[in-house]
């Protein structure tokens, strides 16, 4: 892999659009996101906030998944464009420590017309150990997609018993 790592840091036009619209940082804890373009990789580093606390000084699961959203999405996102998650597929390796160093890492694996594969994986920063490790179907969308979910989420409320 080239060493030739693009840096670059979050800002508010970067965060999913809770994030941004909610006027915070990443709930997930991503602090710096580190792109390789020509391998199509991305790496981050991030920590799971103590809020996120499932058992006794771990992270919750549902943590785990959404972190490894993140951090597939962003990746499919930086080369794809706007997407949506289609399937993520995640196995828990060790638990995930909160308020720790972590690193995040994300390739691409290809791309079928709409539909974009990228693989990833959750390590402990200070010796690498594999903590989790994912897959992601995502789709690229059109400028109506979320304007015709939010119909479909009124109908159905309208059309409610």
């Amino acid at each position: 892999m080239t060493t030739a790592w693009r840096d670059f840091v979050r800002s508010g036009r970067r965060l999913c659009t809770a994030c941004e619209r909610n006027g915070h940082g990443c709930l997930y804890g991503v602090d710096r996101l580190c792109f390789d373009d020509l391998a199509r990789a991305m790496r981050v580093t991030l920590a799971c906030p103590s809020e996120h606390e499932g058992g006794p000084g771990v992270a919750h699961g549902g943590w785990v998944a959404a972190a490894m959203d993140e951090l597939l999405g962003q990746l499919a996102a930086e080369y794809a464009g706007a997407i949506v998650t289609a399937n993520l597929s995640i196995d828990y390796r060790r638990p995930v420590p909160i308020d720790q160093p972590l690193l995040g890492r994300s390739r691409w694996l290809g791309q079928d017309g709409r539909k974009i594969h990228i693989a990833g994986e959750l390590l402990l920063a200070a010796n690498q150990a594999v903590l989790a490790q994912a897959t992601a179907l995502f789709l690229t969308i059109d400028g109506g997609h979320h304007r015709r979910h939010a119909d479909w989420i009124a109908a159905q409320e309208r059309d409610a018993p």
